[in-house]
């Protein structure tokens, strides 16, 4: 895995919440990875450290 810097892992978080306010719809994580480039594992290991946060319904 790519090391990552907690400037990148920000902006990366912020220019996902940018795409999905603006857009008023749900993504889901198969998305997110088309649209960012990044895995799946990468953004699920985020949300876990608590760098990411997804919205619940």
């Amino acid at each position: 895995m790519k090391n990552i810097s907690s400037e990148e892992i920000k902006d990366y978080s912020k220019r996902i919440g940018d795409i999905i306010k603006k857009s008023q719809f749900e993504i889901g994580i198969g998305q997110i990875v088309k649209m960012t480039g990044i895995s799946a594992t990468q953004i699920r290991y985020w949300d876990q450290k608590g760098y990411i946060q997804s919205e619940k319904n």
